[in-house]
């Protein structure tokens, strides 16, 4: 991704806090914005205090700036197109990529929605949105003008919680086309945490697929899906590879917290019952205990004791444990 030579990304960090704050350009900058960036701020548009929030044109899909004279239509000609954007005459009369809106020196930000409006074209036209954090894409969206505002083709794009943690935004169309914006709706960025699946000395298979989220947004934890593990029996997931940690069962709920999170596969030896680590008559006699409502299993020892995986425990369950404890 290349943002142009004077847009500098420096690295990812993280705002002041960031009030609510709509950015609505309602005045000409012609001074200012002759180098092709405006900055919340300015044209009559509220400062955001302790960030900064550029604006500008591009000629490609990577973000690379032009470096062409940007307006506020209305306040430039009178002529009804209330958005940033820009006029110069080869960029009038051809069209353009897109535009974008950054943080020179990397911090995040959450966008939520914009204003969007089109001075060149007679029909809908589809927009593409992409969000990037730290060079990467993370978010992406895409929407059709589906109104006019004095006679432009326009949209009120809303954003979905992707965009809530981001350092840059390009949006643009398939060909060169007449792009403005107004009225951006920026706060706090919202940081997404991920919780990875360790397969913790499983024989073969793979381990699930990460999951991410917001502090204190539920997901619903996955079962073992392919992995295999020699011997074990796989009862859940755990904060600790050694088991020792807090134990979490398949299809619970788990918190995200706040911070990034790793979950190893706890895998208990098939048919050691009681945990000894090893498998004798006595796991036999824990199976028959329960048959006769003498002992209650917990979920794991249900797990670990049905040896035929037939969802029960029985007597057919303890004749094998018996055998594997005589070795047969």
């Amino acid at each position: 991704m290349c943002i142009g030579a004077v847009l500098l990304l420096t690295g990812v960090q993280t705002a002041e806090a960031i009030s609510p704050t709509t950015i609505s350009f309602s005045s000409n900058e012609e001074a200012v914005w002759v180098d092709g960036i405006a900055e919340d701020g300015d044209g009559g548009s509220d400062n955001i205090q302790d960030f900064t929030l550029q604006f500008y044109n591009i000629s490609d899909t990577s973000g690379t700036l032009i470096e062409k004279q940007l307006v506020h239509g209305d306040s430039f000609l009178d002529d009804g197109f209330v958005a940033l954007s820009s006029y110069e005459e080869n960029l009038s009369n051809n069209g353009w990529t897109g535009m974008g809106m950054t943080s020179p020196d990397g911090s995040e930000f959450q966008l939520n929605s914009f204003f969007y409006s089109n001075y060149g074209e007679g029909a809908s036209i589809e927009i593409q949105v992409k969000g990037y954090r730290d060079h990467q894409e993370v978010a992406e969206a895409s929407f059709h003008t589906d109104h006019r505002v004095n006679e432009f083709e326009s949209k009120n794009v809303e954003l979905d919680e992707t965009f809530d943690n981001v350092d840059t935004v390009f949006l643009y169309s398939e060909r060169a086309s007449w792009h403005g914006i107004n009225h951006i709706a920026v706060d706090e960025p919202v940081s997404n945490f991920t919780v990875t699946f360790d397969a913790n000395g499983a024989s073969a298979g793979t381990a699930p697929d990460s999951m991410s989220g917001k502090a204190g947004a539920s997901i619903t934890l996955p079962g073992k899906e392919t992995l295999v593990k020699n011997g074990f029996t796989f009862v859940g997931w755990n904060t600790a590879a050694s088991g020792s940690g807090t134990a979490h069962e398949e299809g619970a709920a788990f918190t995200i917290g706040a911070s990034n999170e790793t979950l190893y596969a706890h895998w208990f030896l098939t048919g050691d019952g009681n945990g000894d680590g090893k498998v004798t008559s006595a796991d036999a006699l824990m199976v028959y205990q329960a048959i006769a409502n003498k002992t209650k299993l917990t979920a794991i020892q249900k797990k670990v004791l049905d040896l035929n995986s037939d969802g029960q425990v029985n007597a057919i369950d303890a004749n094998l444990i018996m055998k594997a404890a005589v070795g047969k």
